[in-house]
């Protein structure tokens, strides 16, 4: 089996991305999605960080609630209805 040769995280680009994502209200998959990295490896740098006494505010936990444009979509449903 091959090994895996992932790119390091870099700490000051991380605790950048960290704040912005703070700021505009995200979670931890946000972060990774920015830093270009994985779920685990964003989640396994923070625990360092913390752990070693740096403060990364905290983060909103979970998934976004979707937004639906409820308007379109109930046009769609009667445009489908009255084709059939």
């Amino acid at each position: 089996m091959e090994k895996v040769i992932r790119k390091p995280i870099d700490n000051n680009e991380f605790v950048k991305v960290w704040a912005q994502v703070h700021l505009d209200g995200g979670n931890l998959q946000d972060v990774a999605n920015r830093m270009e990295c994985s779920y685990a490896g964003a989640r396994n740098k923070a625990d360092r960080l913390i752990s070693s006494g740096v403060e990364l505010p905290e983060l909103k936990r979970g998934r976004r609630p979707k937004t639906y444009d409820t308007v379109l979509l109930n046009k769609e449903i009667m445009t489908e209805m009255a084709d059939a």
